[in-house]
């Protein structure tokens, strides 16, 4: 019986140091400490802005590997996903975006053409696929910065992946309506709050 009690205390004890491979992705004997504080700044944003669950290691993975394909830094584009869908894997805007990159068939077919690629719209919203969504968000980032002289630092690509392009230029150049005017404000806004979070995670 004594054995029986002291094999049983072991399993106890291992089963919470995950030595059993458990997928909680949440749990901080699985990660590095930067990773830890990523995914804690991750949580609260899907709290606030996403729905349903989320395996955060996995998808921090992810975009890592896709911010180093495009040359895209990783707190930058942890905002813009925190932004865009909390980290929703599943959702559809009003104006037809999906996917965790809130990702529209225009951005698709930018990038497809850009790429030389023939990605699928209906892999952009699904947990399944939802790794080409993140594929394609950042390729479209980059495309931005690297089509048009007038989008030359990451703020900018960002307003024009939910203005477009030629909107943030009018803007830029004092010839756009309020309307775009406002809109542009309020993303740079939101993107510096939420920025600064990501910023001091790392620090």
């Amino acid at each position: 019986m004594k054995k029986l009690f002291m094999i049983i205390t072991i399993l106890v004890v291992i089963s919470q140091l995950n030595l059993f491979g458990n997928n909680n992705s949440n749990s901080k004997y699985q990660m590095s400490t930067e990773s830890y504080k990523l995914i804690s700044v991750m949580d609260k944003y899907h709290k606030i802005y996403g729905k349903g669950t989320v395996d955060y290691l996995a998808m921090l993975g992810t975009v890592k590997y896709y911010c180093r394909k495009y040359d895209l830094s990783l707190p930058y584009i942890l905002t813009i996903l925190s932004i865009e869908s909390g980290f929703t894997y599943e959702c559809t805007s009003s104006y037809n975006a999906v996917g965790v990159g809130q990702v529209t068939r225009m951005c698709l077919s930018e990038f497809n053409s850009w790429y030389g690629k023939s990605v699928p719209f209906y892999k952009m919203n699904s947990r399944k696929t939802y790794d080409y969504n993140i594929m394609v968000s950042l390729g479209y980032l980059r495309c931005l910065m690297d089509k048009y002289i007038h989008i030359n630092n990451e703020v900018d690509a960002y307003k024009a992946y939910n203005i477009g392009p030629a909107n943030l230029r009018n803007v830029q150049l004092g010839k756009a309506s309020l309307k775009w005017v406002a809109a542009a404000n309020a993303y740079e806004s939101k993107f510096n709050r939420i920025y600064a979070d990501y910023i001091n995670a790392l620090h």
